[in-house]
């Protein structure tokens, strides 16, 4: 073991560093609302504190405790459920964190031990008054890193730093919480509600996770059966990665284009195009229409619903074309007042049991 010569964790739980004379309250994570909201233009802020420790601890009973709970770690269990089970002393209600550091203002041994740590590794023990403890260096990087990116709009990337902080810190309320929103914003209603509901399990005073939980089962009761296909009414309908900003274009539909709805919100329908790619649209933006999509390159109209008859038109592919009829999987296509066709239903988008309906009702006025 290494003797620190000036307690490490009573140095530490303090709040007091190397040659501090005075001894405060423990440090506290600071709240989102203390720091700058992030910024949805501009380059990324976030940079790496190199002279910077975050640090966890673990007060083992005794240096056979020690054993017991590096046997333990071999076998992948995570250091904060070992504090919160093992720890005798320290702050075991936050997972054992003390907060972040300068290095340089650090007792040199503790330093020199923290600096030698990768992140997430676990070094020690160190001899303190309170016994042989266990430190952990972790980071608040990957958070932050992954505000920015849900603030630009960049939700995969987000979504991977949030998952590389819950890594290092698994009772982060705000990175559960991120998860929530970012599952959300994707029409992932079912991965929205497990991790909303983990934040609220972690703290179940968190209103916001509360609030947009509460949401999302109320909008839920009222959502329409996935699966059914909308048209866009106007040209130029934007598709939006999240239906509330911070938002960005994934695509834009011409007039009658057909998609997918996934799921919807109060406001937004989340459809997905026939190329696959998926984003939130305004309800008002669409409508049901007898219209479909070519997805073959040079489809051909033919002139009966026959795969031996004669091909009299050939399609551009994407072409938005109006359903005349349907006989079983060929449907009758209209390309202007005089010219229509035959094709059946593996070349197009958008086709589903609505057509028929659409048809007869078109048919009967």
């Amino acid at each position: 073991m290494v003797a620190v010569g000036v307690s490490a964790l009573a140095s530490l739980a303090l709040g007091a560093c190397s040659g501090s004379s005075s001894a405060v309250s423990p440090p506290e994570l600071p709240p989102l609302t203390s720091r700058p909201r992030p910024s949805a233009s501009g380059p990324l802020v976030v940079v790496k504190d190199l002279d910077r420790a975050c640090i966890r601890v673990l007060v083992a009973k005794s240096p056979a405790a020690v054993r017991l709970i590096r046997r333990r770690l071999r076998r992948g269990e995570h250091f904060v459920d070992l504090v919160r089970r093992h720890s005798k002393a320290g702050p075991v209600e936050r997972g054992g964190l003390l907060g972040c550091y300068n290095l340089a203002r650090l007792d040199p041994n503790l330093a020199r031990a923290v600096a030698r740590l990768k992140v997430g590794r676990v070094g020690g023990p160190i001899l303190t008054r309170y016994g042989p403890t266990l430190v952990q260096r972790t980071t608040h990087y990957h958070f932050r890193l992954a505000r920015q990116f849900e603030a630009r709009g960049i939700f995969a990337r987000a979504e991977v730093q949030y998952r590389k902080d819950l890594a290092l810190n698994p009772d982060r309320v705000a990175s559960w919480r991120g998860l929530g929103r970012l599952s959300l914003k994707q029409g992932r209603r079912d991965l929205a509600r497990k991790y909303l509901a983990r934040a609220l399990a972690l703290n179940p005073r968190d209103q916001e996770a509360a609030v947009i939980l509460a949401r999302l089962k109320a909008s839920g009761r009222a959502r329409p059966a996935a699966g059914r296909f909308l048209v866009a009414r106007q040209d130029g309908a934007s598709a939006l990665s999240a239906p509330l900003p911070p938002t960005r274009v994934v695509f834009h539909l011409p007039r009658y284009a057909p998609v997918k709805v996934v799921s919807r919100s109060p406001t937004h329908f989340f459809v997905q195009n026939w190329r696959g790619r998926r984003g939130w649209i305004v309800a008002s933006a669409l409508a049901p229409g007898p219209y479909v999509m070519v997805t073959e390159e040079s489809a051909g109209l033919r002139r009966r619903p026959d795969p031996k008859s004669k091909v009299a038109y050939v399609c551009v592919v994407s072409s938005v074309l109006r359903v005349l009829e349907r006989r079983g999987p060929w449907l009758k296509l209209s390309l202007d007042t005089k010219r229509s066709g035959w094709i059946h239903r593996k070349n197009l988008f958008g086709v589903g049991p609505h057509l028929s309906a659409l048809i007869s009702r078109r048919k009967t006025k």
